[in-house]
């Protein structure tokens, strides 16, 4: 048996005289309360000093007699709760719940690993307990003592992480995990029942699974994997849980994350992670948009489908300058202009559709520099311009500036290759321009008249250059055409 010394056994009988003083007074508080008020106010201070005096005197013993007044000390203040009418003191009792149990661990030489999830499970568990006993005899603000104070304590659990521990740590978060999961469908039952509750798991949840993020660092990477993927669920159900459709962009963040994690720990070819994820996000956000749009979501499709393009944009530019992908990073391109074409479309916005054309011949040029590497700036101008001419010719709006900047790639293109490399390049500028020439007169477009006469003044002059009397001769038949021009021009204004 334990053997005291001559101060100590002093010591044990009077804290065992204090304890049993501080109950005698609480039953004296609870017997005159109604009776005689003032002498029960008297004992309404001498429970709380009698109980703390004998507490601090276990100190100086023994962690057996502190667990003891400890767990005596629990009695007492839920005793207390009652006698005061007061559901807060319960709150003390809780407090002293959990000292014991952290006392006994250290008792029995429980490992320190498991430390916190003896003394913070447990107590949670008994306060889990003490709630149904309190829904069982329909004493409501207990009740809500008893959840708030087990939902704060089984947070605790997370001090297991600072052990070290893996088995520890992945118990801890596996907990987390469940009951962040339980607290959501506990706040989405209980939303439009009971406003307290609904405000305390409202609370809960997100703390649980910001706990479990805590602790992914010192667990592997499929439990990373698992933590985001039940993130992403948890934001989406949120969404609705809440009436709040903003949500589900963290979910598809989380999403994000899940699937880099989970394509670094199934070791897939890095030098495609990006496009790979970047197609694999498009497909389930594009696909998720047109589910909840047959469901009358708007809110949430117009989301996954900005999540569609922001995805596809981000993929495109990360990936743009690496050589080995070009052609994956113009199919991306294109697959991004597919699908603003269809919205576009969809909502009759004909600027989308214009925009869609853009970054599909973008998306092609970037293949076809690819594939044919001698093609040269020429051809990529030309094939812009062509692509503006058509867009000018089905859409009104901007018709001519968008057949000005058409020609602009043309003249720059052509005039830039004619004076460095000359050759063809000389004649094919001469002969575009002519043919703007032509075309404008025969359309009665001044604009296009005068570039195509100023272009191809410039050609002959520049062909000429070489031969002083021909350019002499040219530039005199220029001034005499300019000069009847301006002349039947001003007769024609006289009339």
């Amino acid at each position: 048996g334990v053997v005291f010394s001559a101060d100590q056994s002093a010591n044990v009988l009077v804290v065992v005289v204090l304890l049993i003083a501080s109950l005698a007074s609480l039953a004296l508080r609870w017997v005159y309360i109604l009776r005689a008020p003032v002498l029960s106010q008297m004992f309404a201070y001498s429970y709380v000093i009698y109980f703390v005096a004998a507490l601090l005197i276990t100190v100086l013993i023994s962690s057996g007699w502190v667990a003891t007044a400890t767990g005596v000390g629990v009695m007492l203040f839920l005793l207390a709760s009652y006698v005061e009418r007061q559901p807060w003191i319960q709150v003390v009792a809780s407090i002293l719940t959990v000292a014991t149990l952290a006392i006994v661990a250290s008792i029995i030489a429980l490992p320190q690993q498991w430390v916190a999830l003896f003394t913070f499970g447990i107590a949670a568990a008994l306060f889990y307990v003490a709630t149904g006993l309190h829904f069982a005899y329909k004493q409501q603000d207990r009740q809500l003592v008893m959840t708030s104070t087990a939902q704060v304590t089984l947070f605790l659990i997370i001090f297991a992480g600072a052990t070290g521990h893996y088995v520890a740590i992945l118990t801890s978060f596996i907990i987390l995990l469940v009951w962040a999961v339980t607290s959501l469908a506990i706040r989405w039952w209980c939303r439009d029942r009971s406003l307290p509750y609904s405000q305390l798991f409202l609370a809960s949840y997100p703390v649980y699974y910001f706990g479990t993020l805590l602790l992914l660092s010192s667990l592997s990477t499929l439990w990373s994997v698992l933590a985001f993927t039940v993130g992403v669920i948890i934001c989406w159900v949120a969404s609705y849980a809440e009436r709040s459709p903003g949500i589900i962009i963290a979910g598809n963040a989380f999403l994000v994350v899940a699937l880099s994690i989970f394509w670094w720990w199934m070791d897939f070819d890095g030098t495609w992670m990006i496009l790979g994820i970047t197609w694999i996000l498009a497909a389930v956000f594009y696909f998720g948009h047109w589910i909840l749009k047959g469901l009358g979501d708007d809110w949430r499709s117009n989301v996954l489908l900005w999540s569609t393009w922001i995805v596809l944009v981000g993929g495109s530019f990360i990936q743009f300058f690496i050589p080995s992908q070009t052609v994956a990073v113009g199919a991306t391109l294109i697959a991004l202009a597919l699908t603003l074409a269809v919205e576009g479309r969809r909502t009759q916005q004909y600027g989308m559709i214009e925009t869609a054309v853009y970054v599909t011949t973008f998306g092609m040029q970037r293949i076809a520099e690819q594939l044919w590497p001698e093609l040269n700036f020429v051809v990529y101008a030309h094939w812009w311009a062509i692509v503006l001419a058509l867009v000018a010719m089905m859409r009104q709006l901007y018709r001519r500036e968008r057949l000005i900047v058409a020609m602009g790639f043309v003249t720059l293109s052509s005039g830039l290759y004619a004076l460095m490399n000359g050759g063809n390049y000389q004649l094919l500028f001469l002969i575009e321009h002519l043919a703007l020439l032509v075309v404008g007169a025969l359309l009665s477009k001044s604009w296009a008249i005068w570039w195509g006469i100023s272009a191809s003044a410039l050609a002959v002059l520049y062909f000429l250059r070489n031969y002083t009397f021909l350019l002499l001769g040219f530039l005199g038949l220029l001034l005499i055409a300019i000069v009847v021009w301006r002349l039947m021009r001003n007769s024609s204004v006289v009339k």
